[in-house]
């Protein structure tokens, strides 16, 4: 089943080796609590192969306690990562720094992502720009409309919440594309940044030419979905 219109994704383009990037990693059961430039070191341990003995899981599994062991506070920019083909000019911009992107009686797991777009010093860039576009939950994207797809302009602090639901996996050659959420970020400047933010636990994530491990959120149950928190510094 597909939304009318709509294509899967297929791309050819070289893996990125983007330089490191710092993500945003909180407690995130109950209330969405969370501060501006709180960045911490990503982890430098390999992705796991795809080829190990425990098979990973088929979605994105959240932490069951939400946290991690964190390093020391830290501040750096954003990793950049592939566009790819089906980005679009001109989607709807929210009125308020939530952005809702889900139709009503969409299929997929509803997710919750909050975060702060901040310098490099972990300072907050009022006014800046987020755009999002992802796939739908079977894994296509819809290129004629404007779903899954929107901007929003964050206030003084920084701060965005975005609510929609999990990508889906589609297939690029013979593999298939981990679930991810693509990211536009402009603010006046400072070059703008593309890129794109990854879950953990999603076991496409080993075998995926194109994912940098700073881009991967950690997530945890939230009610009936899931939420993550990234901070993302241009």
């Amino acid at each position: 089943m597909h939304l009318s219109g709509s294509r899967r994704v297929v791309h050819a383009e070289p893996p990125m080796h983007s330089p490191r990037r710092h993500f945003l990693l909180h407690s995130l059961a109950g209330a969405a609590v969370f501060s501006c430039g709180g960045l911490t070191q990503a982890r430098d341990e390999p992705l796991p192969s795809p080829d190990a003995a425990v098979p990973p899981p088929a979605t994105p599994t959240p932490s069951e306690s939400g946290a991690i062991a964190r390093a020391p506070q830290t501040c750096g920019r954003t990793a950049a990562n592939i566009e790819g083909p089906f980005f679009r000019p001109g989607a709807p911009l929210a009125t308020a720094n939530t952005l809702s992107l889900t139709p009503s009686g969409a299929a997929g797991t509803r997710l919750q992502l909050v975060g702060c777009i901040t310098d490099p010093q972990c300072q907050p860039l009022p006014g800046a720009m987020l755009e999002i576009w992802h796939a739908d939950h079977h894994g296509d994207y819809d290129d004629e409309a404007f779903t899954y797809r929107g901007r929003v302009r964050v206030g003084a602090d920084g701060r965005f919440d975005l609510r929609t639901i999990v990508p889906g996996h589609y297939r690029v050659g013979g593999g298939h594309r981990p679930a991810h959420i693509h990211v536009k970020v402009h603010a006046n400047g400072r070059p703008s940044l593309t890129t794109q933010l990854y879950f953990e636990g999603d076991r496409f994530n080993a075998g995926d030419p194109f994912i940098h491990r700073s881009l991967i959120m950690p997530i945890t149950q939230s009610g009936e979905g899931l939420k993550a928190a990234f901070d993302i510094a241009i």
